[in-house]
């Protein structure tokens, strides 16, 4: 297998980790035309799968411990299935990387929660890595300390994992490790010094570069207008809003079945409708104490990393004495709310049950509908001027009725046909890719079983 260049792009979350996930995939099809591969095994929109392949994500281990790294997912149950995923992940991202065209020189992975991992954990990412590629990159993106904190505060409010907000920084703002120095020492000890490109940002200091003009920069693109970029989304919630949240959180903490994460979602996003604007801010005392602890931390990254300026980041303005102390939320608004997370659960259920009668209807007709609409694809894929929607069709269709093999010549699509494909197309045609290689497997295995039971 030709190896090949891969840029890293490592955190840190909440200074534009998500903005640079959404422009890799948003522009996967630009990208590929210079030669830029994203990929859709690791996970999408951010490749999450291969940071838990990397992490010890169970429970006690620091990973599973840090609220901004697991960010309200569930850690394994046990080593068991912790290692039944890293396997499953590794089958399917060697097929991916087996099958990207030969045009492809550099693949850009992207997940702001690689920062914490441990040294052992970086280590064991290299060591699987290096089957593919035999040059990094690795990318972070640097912000003042209190102010990650600060964006970190809301998100984490909405999963319910923060109080006030100057109880999170006291509490959590010296026990999250954002020691940059140290997070960069543990990549260039496994990587090498060249291959680590940190970056500042800061929107007090002039030219302070944003995340993606910091991966155009990178990439060496130099017309940015064929690619779209998109902008930041720090959640705005106003202190109204998060009090209701926070008395929310206590509500449901004290429900049989935890909120779900579209319930979660749900309730974000009818908060950020409804109570725009800026939230509390900790008082000032709370954000120099997070400075002042990651002081020298801070000094040593400068002068290792940034020699050329006088000050890392820009100063705190102690005369903003922000309102750190939540007031209690407004009666009728908090019931108002936790009435549309009751409707909205009932709403799932029922949903539910009406998919699963319409999936069961599905099922029913398929066998008698295979031969007939199989026919048709293949009439469409010889006629039809968008060749890579009857692709589609009849690579979905043959998968679904499990003739995985015959799915391969239909999956193997021409580079004339990817270029003309929308992000839309390439997404279905990735995750189709993915099934047939897990339908594979399962047939592999009880092929070998059934063969040693005989």
């Amino acid at each position: 297998m030709t190896k090949r260049r891969a840029i890293i792009h490592i955190g840190a979350p909440f200074v534009g980790g998500s903005p640079i996930s959404r422009f890799l995939r948003e522009n996967r099809v630009a990208l590929r035309k210079q030669g830029f591969y994203f990929p859709a095994s690791p996970g999408q929109p951010a490749h999450r799968r291969l940071v838990l392949f990397a992490a010890n994500f169970l429970p006690g281990m620091p990973f599973a411990r840090n609220v901004i790294a697991n960010f309200a997912m569930p850690p394994y149950a046990d080593p068991a299935e912790q290692e039944a995923a890293r396997r499953e992940f590794q089958d399917d991202f060697r097929a991916e990387m087996a099958s990207m065209p030969e045009s492809m020189h550099t693949v850009l992975l992207c997940a702001e929660q690689f920062m914490f991992l441990e040294a052992g954990e970086v280590e064991q990412l290299a060591f699987f890595l290096r089957e593919f590629f035999d040059d990094f990159t690795i990318v972070c993106h640097l912000q003042r300390q209190d102010r990650l904190l600060e964006e970190a505060y809301t998100s984490l409010l909405v999963w319910g994992e923060a109080g006030d907000i100057s109880d999170f920084f006291q509490q959590d703002g010296q026990n999250l490790n954002l020691d940059y120095a140290d997070i960069l020492a543990r990549w260039t000890a496994v990587f090498g010094d060249g291959a680590v490109k940190p970056w500042v940002y800061d929107p007090g200091i002039p030219g302070s570069v944003d995340a993606p003009g910091m991966m155009l920069s990178l990439l060496g693109v130099t017309d940015g207008n064929s690619f779209s970029l998109p902008q930041r989304r720090v959640p705005s919630i106003s202190r109204a809003g998060q009090s209701i949240l926070k008395e929310l959180n206590e509500a449901l903490a004290a429900l049989p079945e935890p909120l779900d994460r579209t319930g979660r979602r749900f309730l974000f996003a009818s908060l950020q409708q409804s109570y725009q604007g800026e939230g509390y801010q900790p008082d000032p005392s709370a954000r120099l104490a997070v400075m002042d602890h990651y002081a020298d931390a801070n000094e040593t990254l400068r002068q290792t990393w940034f020699p050329e300026r006088s000050q890392l980041f820009g100063p705190i303005d102690s005369s903003d004495t922000g309102d750190s102390v939540m007031a209690p939320a407004e009666p009728r608004a908090l019931l108002r709310l936790f009435a549309d997370v009751v409707v909205l659960s009932a709403k799932n259920e029922r949903q539910l049950e009406s998919e699963k009668s319409f999936l069961e209807g599905l099922l029913h007709l398929r066998e008698k509908a295979q031969q007939k609409a199989e026919r048709r694809f293949r009439m469409a894929l010889s006629s039809d001027r968008r060749h890579i929607r009857a692709r589609i069709n009849l690579a979905k269709l043959l998968i679904d009725g499990g003739k995985t093999e015959q799915a391969d010549s239909v999956l193997d699509v021409p580079e004339s046909d990817v270029s003309g494909a929308t992000q839309t197309e390439l997404d279905r045609l990735d995750r189709l890719r993915t099934k047939q290689m897990r339908l594979k497997r399962s047939s592999a295995k009880a092929a070998q079983a059934s063969a040693k039971g005989n």
